[in-house]
C-alpha cells in the first residue's frame, strides 16, 4: 500500500510546486539525521576548533552556493523555505558543515599526504551521490555544471577549510590555551 497519492501510471502525484512527496520526505529525513547527529559530532575533540570548522564551512558553502545559484549553474527546485531562499539551506548551513566537522576530526592530526587522501575519501562519494540525486530527483538540477565541477568544488572547499583550520591551530597552539603566561 502506497503512502503517497499516485496516478494511473503508478507515479507519485506532485504537489502545486511540482515536488514529489518522496523528495520532501528525503529532505525531512536528511534534516532529522543532521539534527540527530549534531550533538555527537561536538562531543569529543577540540571544541573551539570544531565550532570554527562548522561555522567556516557554512560560510564557505553559502558563498560558493550563492555564486553557482546566481550564475544559474545549479538550481534547487525542491528545498526548505523555497519562498525565502534560492539556496539549499539544509545543505549549506547544516549538512555540509556537519560533514566539514567530521572531516576536520578525521584530518586533525594528519600529515599533508593523508589530508589529501582523506579529502578524496570524502569528495569522491559526495560527488557520486550528488550526480545520482541530480539524475533521479528534483532536489537539484545542473545547468552549465557537471561532475568535474562538483568534484573540484567539494575537494577545493574541503582543502580550503582544512588549511584554515591548520592556520587556526597554529595561531592557537593546537586549539589549546597558553597556560604558561
Amino acid at each position: 500500500m502506497n503512502k503517497f497519492p499516485h496516478n494511473a501510471n503508478n507515479k507519485p502525484i506532485p504537489n502545486k510546486r511540482g515536488e514529489s512527496p518522496m523528495e520532501r520526505l528525503m529532505l525531512k529525513g536528511l534534516l532529522a539525521a543532521c539534527v540527530g547527529i549534531l550533538p555527537f559530532i561536538f562531543k569529543k575533540g577540540p571544541l573551539p576548533i570544531l565550532i570554527i570548522a562548522f561555522l567556516f564551512k557554512a560560510f564557505v558553502a553559502s558563498l560558493v552556493d550563492t555564486y553557482v545559484v546566481e550564475s544559474k549553474r545549479i538550481r534547487y527546485p525542491v528545498r526548505f523555505l523555497s519562498k525565502h531562499f534560492k539556496l539549499n539551506i539544509l545543505y549549506d548551513y547544516l549538512m555540509y558543515p556537519i560533514i566539514g566537522v567530521i572531516y576536520t576530526r578525521m584530518t586533525y592530526t594528519s600529515n599533508p599526504v593523508m589530508i589529501l587522501l582523506k579529502t578524496l575519501v570524502f569528495s569522491i562519494p559526495m560527488t557520486i551521490g550528488q550526480w545520482f540525486l541530480e539524475k533521479t530527483t528534483k532536489l537539484f538540477k545542473y545547468h552549465h555544471w557537471n561532475l568535474g565541477h562538483s568534484f573540484a568544488t567539494l575537494t577545493g572547499t574541503l582543502l580550503f577549510e582544512r588549511s584554515f583550520i591548520g592556520l587556526v591551530k597554529k595561531v592557537t597552539k593546537g586549539g589549546q590555551r597558553d597556560t604558561d603566561s
